[in-house]
C-alpha cells in the first residue's frame, strides 16, 4: 500500500502545482517582468516568454491538472476497494473525502496563495513551467487543432489586431489604476486622451469651413486688416476666387512687419505655402506631417479636393491634454450635466466623445456625420427648428440653439434602461 499512498501525495502535490502555477501567470505584473528581463534576468525573459505563448501554456495547464485529477481518483479507487474490503459505502465516502481534499488543496488554497504571491513565484516557476508545456506539447497542439475547429464558425469577420488588443489593454490598466487610487481622476484622463490621440482625424479635431476665418487673395489691406482683427486666429488662410483654392496662409506678425518698412506691402509674397491633409488622416501622423513641415496649421481636405476646415498644432495638443483657452477664447462648456441623465450639448461635439458620454458602442448607433449636431439633422431628415425633439433608444433630444441651419445647443435626456 505504501506506493499508493505515495502516489497520492505525488499527483496531489502535481494537482497543486498545476492550478498555481495557472493563476500565478494569470496574475503576474507583465510590465515588472519585461524590466527585470530588460535588466538581465534570464529566469524573467523566460517566465515573460511563458506569458506571451499563454494559450499554448495553458492548455499544458489544463491537461495536466486533469490527468493529475484522473490519476487520483483511480488510486484513490483502488485504496478505497483494498481498505473497505468491497463496500461500497466505504468506497463512496473515499470518493466524497477526496473531493473535498481536490477542491481545498489542490484548488482553493494553492490558487489564493498563488495570486497573493504571483510576482515571487512567477520566477520559480517559470522552468517547470517550461519543462511541462515542451512534454505536453503533442497533447496541446491537438487539443488547440480541435479548438479551432470548433470555434471557427463562431468568429466574426472582425479580428481585433495585435495593436487594438494591446490598446484595450492599457486602457484597461488605466482604468484599474484609477480605480485602485494609483492614478487621480486628471492623470487617467491624460493617460485616455492619449490612448485615444491615435484614433482621432483631422475632420474630428479641425475648425469646420463654417468657421474659417479666411481672406481673398483681392481684398483691400484695410479687409484684411479687419479680418485680422476680429480673428481669433493669427494665421489666416487666403484664397483665390473660391475658398476651395486656398493659394497660402497669411502670417499676423509676417504682415505687421512689413508694414513697418512699406505701408502697403505686396500681400502675395508674404503667404507661406500650405500644408495640406486629408481628412480622415490620423492625430499622430498629421503631427510628423507639421513638424517636419515645420508649420501650426494644415488645410484639411474632403477627397474632391475641396476645404473642409483648418486643424492648427493647437488643436493636435488639445486633443492630449484637453481644451487650451486663451484671452481672446469665447469659454463654453461642450457638455453641461443639468442633472443626473440630462445633457446640454455643443452641435459640434464629435460623435466619438458623445458615445463615450453616454456609454454607447459605435456599432449600435448609426450616423454619418462626425458631429452630434449632425447626427441631430439626420435623425429630423430636415434641417430642424428651435424645440424640435425626437427619440433615440431612450434618448430625448431637443433643438436649444440653431444658428442658421447649424445646430448650435442640444438638450439630451437619457432614461434609464430596462434590464
Amino acid at each position: 500500500m505504501t506506493k499508493y499512498y505515495l502516489m497520492l501525495a505525488l499527483f496531489f502535490g502535481l494537482s497543486a502545482f498545476f492550478s498555481a502555477s495557472e493563476m500565478v501567470f494569470l496574475s503576474a505584473n507583465r510590465i515588472r517582468l519585461e524590466n527585470s528581463a530588460e535588466s538581465g534576468s534570464k529566469l524573467a525573459a523566460l517566465a515573460l516568454k511563458v506569458i506571451t505563448n499563454f494559450d499554448n501554456t495553458l492548455s499544458a495547464l489544463l491537461i495536466g491538472n486533469n490527468l493529475s485529477n484522473f490519476a487520483l481518483s483511480s488510486i484513490t479507487s483502488v485504496v478505497a476497494i483494498t481498505l473497505s474490503g468491497g463496500s461500497s459505502r466505504l468506497t463512496a465516502a473515499f470518493a466524497a473525502v477526496l473531493t473535498v481534499f481536490v477542491i481545498i488543496f489542490c484548488e482553493a488554497i494553492p490558487k489564493i496563495l498563488a495570486k497573493q504571491n504571483a510576482n515571487s513565484l512567477v520566477i520559480f516557476l517559470a522552468i517547470p513551467v517550461r519543462i511541462v508545456t515542451l512534454v505536453l506539447l503533442p497533447f496541446v497542439l491537438i487539443v488547440v487543432g480541435i479548438v479551432k475547429i470548433i470555434t471557427f464558425p463562431l468568429k466574426g469577420n472582425e479580428e481585433i489586431t495585435d495593436e487594438e488588443s494591446a490598446a484595450l489593454e492599457l486602457q484597461t490598466i488605466i482604468e484599474i489604476a484609477e480605480d485602485e487610487n494609483v492614478l487621480d481622476e486628471d492623470r487617467s484622463e491624460l493617460l485616455q486622451s492619449a490612448l485615444e490621440f491615435f484614433d482621432v482625424s483631422a475632420s474630428e479635431a479641425m475648425t469646420a469651413r463654417v468657421d474659417m476665418a479666411a481672406v481673398d487673395i483681392e481684398d483691400s489691406l484695410d479687409e484684411i486688416l479687419k479680418e485680422i482683427e476680429d480673428s481669433p486666429f493669427s494665421r489666416l488662410p487666403v484664397y483665390k476666387d473660391s475658398i476651395d483654392n486656398i493659394i497660402g496662409v497669411l502670417y499676423q506678425n509676417h504682415l505687421l512687419r512689413a508694414m513697418l518698412d512699406n505701408p502697403n506691402p505686396d500681400i502675395k509674397k508674404l503667404l507661406v505655402e500650405p500644408l495640406y491633409v486629408y481628412k480622415t488622416v490620423k492625430m499622430p501622423q498629421l503631427l510628423s506631417s507639421l513638424r517636419a513641415a515645420q508649420k501650426h496649421i494644415a488645410i484639411v481636405t474632403d477627397e474632391y479636393g475641396g476645404t473642409l476646415g483648418i486643424i492648427t498644432m493647437e488643436d493636435v495638443l488639445e486633443q492630449i491634454v484637453g481644451e487650451i483657452w486663451d484671452e481672446t477664447d469665447e469659454v463654453e462648456d461642450e457638455v453641461v450635466e443639468r442633472a443626473e441623465g440630462v445633457f446640454e450639448l455643443d452641435g459640434d461635439m464629435v460623435i466619438s466623445d458623445f458615445l463615450d458620454l453616454i456609454d454607447r458602442d459605435e456599432s449600435e448607433f448609426p450616423c454619418e456625420s462626425e458631429t452630434i449636431g449632425g447626427w441631430t439633422i439626420e435623425r429630423f431628415g430636415h434641417f430642424p427648428k428651435v424645440g424640435d425633439s425626437f427619440k433615440f433608444d431612450n434618448l430625448l433630444v431637443t433643438v436649444l440653439e440653431m444658428d442658421g441651419h447649424r445646430v448650435e445647443r442640444l438638450l439630451v435626456l437619457e432614461s434609464p434602461t430596462e434590464e
